[in-house]
């Protein structure tokens, strides 16, 4: 099997997605983004979210789950990808390895030395059968040695690396919203230590949603119907997502799509408030795992007070719980989170501005971050994984 990187292209962000040819080629990265358009039933995007997953769960869930390939369950009942270049599905296992593998080899050209351990990142709500997935991955892509870190705690420590010891105690609210998944975790960092508080979020909901709605308004305002082609819609897709990108600065953009099925050439005009109309259901969802959190980390919103006697008689069961809390920083993660009305949003409910932490490569900081840590290169940090439920208090402290 060949294996194929960007060397032509390489830049600081390496896109997660995979092609495999029919010559037994594998490209990743960029050159495998532009695949997608030409060859959409061999290139695989946003199978993150399907790592770890039965077939049987996604089927059950009923989430609007779309992929312009096609999804299959393998003989241990997981979820797999079907690739008719290779003639068998492919595992998201498989993918994932070989993006690590992409990363581990530019590591190792960028540094000259052999790359064998590393700090691979994860959601917040990725369970045991997930993060298995991660670390078989790795293990695929050759690292011997792999320390998992959730992503809201790899943001904190981005955001947090010159200041933490600083500040006496800050609370602060990761919003991560990247092309397949919402996250949302609160976490106390105090005297150099970063500790999990409480996690919420959406496994199935993520930019990719956000470019389906903004693909079907386009096809609405061009009086066309969703193309059968897989190509065709690869190519709408696509300029959906550009357009998405362009009205997080601009008011409108215009969306050309040229010699699409039902129509010579595709042409329409997009604001940004018709863009904002569209994705409205998916904003509603935002909200859910913000209010959950919210109501178990028992914090005080500016758009809505934590209620103490809606609460009271929880609340005397469990004399560790603390009193109402109000978040002191807020950090934004993940391409989507780019979007003005999903900002505003979160701003609002919040009631702070968010740092100044790049929301693309602010994961990846923190688990530099943290590999310092561990490597003893950067002293005064501790990592603390745990979540805090008031009813239960399960905390890492023991409490």
């Amino acid at each position: 099997m060949a294996f194929s990187d960007d060397v032509a292209c390489v830049s600081e962000l390496l896109p997660s997605v995979v092609r495999y040819g029919a010559g037994g080629e594998v490209e990743c990265g960029v050159r495998a983004l532009r695949s997608a358009v030409t060859d959409p039933g061999n290139t695989f995007l946003s199978f993150k979210r399907l790592m770890g997953v039965r077939y049987s769960d996604l089927e059950a869930s009923g989430s609007p789950l779309s992929f312009p390939f096609e999804l299959v369950e393998g003989n241990d009942g997981f979820v797999e990808m079907q690739c008719s270049a290779r003639g068998s599905p492919v595992r998201p296992v498989e993918a994932s390895a070989v993006v690590l593998k992409t990363l581990v080899a530019r590591a190792e050209a960028f540094t000259g030395d052999r790359i064998d351990r590393a700090v691979v990142t994860v959601p917040a709500r990725f369970g045991t059968e997930a993060i298995d997935a991660t670390r078989e991955a790795a293990a695929e892509a050759g690292i011997e040695r792999v320390v998992i870190l959730q992503e809201p705690v790899a943001a904190a420590l981005a955001h947090g690396v010159d200041d933490m010891d600083k500040v006496a105690e800050q609370l602060v609210l990761v919003f991560d919203l990247g092309g397949g998944t919402c996250d949302v975790s609160l976490l106390e960092c105090f005297d150099g230590v970063v500790e999990v508080v409480a996690t919420a979020g959406d496994p199935f909901l993520g930019g990719n949603d956000m470019d389906q709605a903004l693909a079907r308004l386009i096809l609405r305002r061009a009086g066309i119907g969703e193309p059968e082609d897989p190509v065709q819609l690869c190519r709408l897709r696509e300029a959906a997502e550009r357009a998405k990108i362009e009205l997080s600065t601009a008011a409108s953009t215009h969306v050309l799509v040229p010699f699409l099925q039902g129509c010579e050439g595709l042409d329409v005009e997009i604001t940004r408030e018709e863009f904002d109309e569209e994705i409205g259901d998916i904003m509603d969802r935002i909200a859910v795992p913000l209010r959950s959190l919210g109501d178990e980390a028992r914090l005080t919103w500016d758009w809505k007070p934590w209620d103490p006697d809606a609460q009271a008689a929880a609340a005397k069961v469990d004399k560790w719980a603390p009193p109402p809390r109000k978040v002191t920083q807020l950090v934004f993660v993940g391409g989507a989170s780019r979007v003005p009305c999903v900002r505003a949003l979160v701003q609002k409910m919040v009631g702070l501005d968010a740092g100044g932490v790049d929301p693309e490569t602010a994961v990846a900081l923190g688990a530099a971050v943290h590999g310092g840590v561990l490597e003893g290169d950067i002293s005064a940090l501790e990592v603390m994984d745990g979540s805090y439920n008031w009813m239960l208090h399960q905390r890492v402290t023991g409490m």
